[in-house]
């Protein structure tokens, strides 16, 4: 019964300040700014991230931030635990991500997503799913905005892989300057997949070296592959 409760605490945390987030941010919808709404959206999810951190007493050791490029780009990130997505509105406010079209049909939070830009996607017609992809990413780009993707398409038990999907891979295709900056993390030594969150961890983020696809052609999956997976 105690792990049970400990597994479901950080969600309902995260309900409570969403909710109470999506109120205080309600006048931010009704401007249709791309822009300001974002902002809001990911100062939403910058605050979930301090409060778990400090309810439960995480760090996070982050390196290579300065491998980060100024402008558009791609952040191809490992995914392991439910953290990985409050991560990255706190270091690029201005950002784009990739969603589930599920999500779209989520009441208020559906319109607002869609509206600061994010991309969502049919997972169930994968030719459709590449077209609404580039689509998206496109305007992102155009905008100057960081695409933040999962390759992997699911969260990975820690010291486990999946294979790449080909979303990344035709993003890369499409914009074969474009640089891509690998993550790797070990959140899932610390919050795996229906477990609890343990106490007092220090997360490790790190930022690798940007590459692109027109430096490594048809072998770009398995070199996203080997960058995600070095922690």
């Amino acid at each position: 019964m105690y792990q049970k409760f400990s597994a479901l605490l950080p969600w309902v945390v995260i309900t409570i300040v969403t909710l109470l987030c999506s109120i205080i941010w309600l006048p931010a919808y009704f401007t249709f700014n791309r822009r300001i709404m974002t902002y809001a959206g990911c100062t939403c999810v910058v605050i979930n991230l301090v409060v778990i951190e400090f309810l439960f007493r995480l760090k996070k050791d982050v390196e290579g931030f300065e491998n980060v490029p100024d402008g558009a780009c791609i952040i191809a990130c490992k995914h392991q635990s439910a953290i990985d997505p409050l991560y990255f509105p706190y270091f690029f406010p201005f950002m784009s991500v990739i969603l589930k079209k599920e999500l779209s049909k989520v009441p208020f939070m559906g319109s607002f997503f869609k509206n600061a830009g994010m991309i969502f996607i049919d997972r169930s017609s994968q030719l459709r799913s590449i077209k609404e992809i580039l689509k998206g990413a496109k305007q992102v780009f155009d905008e100057g905005r960081k695409l933040v993707i999962f390759p992997e398409g699911t969260r990975v038990r820690y010291g486990q892989r999946e294979t790449i999907k080909n979303g990344i891979t035709a993003i890369a295709r499409k914009f074969p300057e474009l640089k891509i900056v690998p993550v790797s993390l070990d959140s899932g030594k610390y919050w795996p997949k229906g477990s609890a969150i343990v106490p007092n961890s220090t997360i490790k983020i790190r930022f690798g070296c940007p590459f692109s696809y027109s430096e490594y052609k048809e072998q770009i999956a398995s070199k996203i592959e080997d960058e995600i997976n070095i922690l």
